[in-house]
């Protein structure tokens, strides 16, 4: 039996908005690699509409983004992108998109250093 032990998709609420990017211009990791990568838990749903909610989620914090664009995205060459006009900003915008980024960020990588300090080969 399969049962979904994230929290559910939240229904009626604000989100962000995103859109594909090409990863290579951008300098930033595919969608495809941010899920494999990434500590975060990643779920879809799409919508009748084509649009696909992406909830993403991390250590009891949830957000989601709406990416209008799925069809055209391409996850193995594709980022995400998030484009909102600076005036139609609500300050807590700012504090959501940074949040998702913390919680789609990769762990930092460990120096070897501190483990093998004192062993011989």
């Amino acid at each position: 039996r399969v049962r979904n032990r994230g929290l559910p998709f939240r229904a009626g609420v604000s989100m962000l908005t995103g859109h594909a990017a090409p990863a290579a211009k951008r300098g930033a990791p595919s969608l495809a690699r941010l899920v494999r990568e990434s500590p975060a838990i990643f779920t879809g749903l799409r919508l009748r509409d084509g649009a696909v909610i992406l909830k993403v989620e991390r250590r009891g914090k949830v957000e989601q983004v709406r990416l209008c664009d799925w069809d055209a995205m391409d996850a193995d060459r594709d980022c995400l992108e998030f484009r909102v006009p600076l005036d139609a900003i609500p300050p807590t915008s700012w504090a959501r998109a940074e949040e998702l980024i913390a919680m789609m960020a990769r762990p930092a990588r460990r120096s070897g250093a501190g483990r093998s300090a004192g062993r011989r080969s």
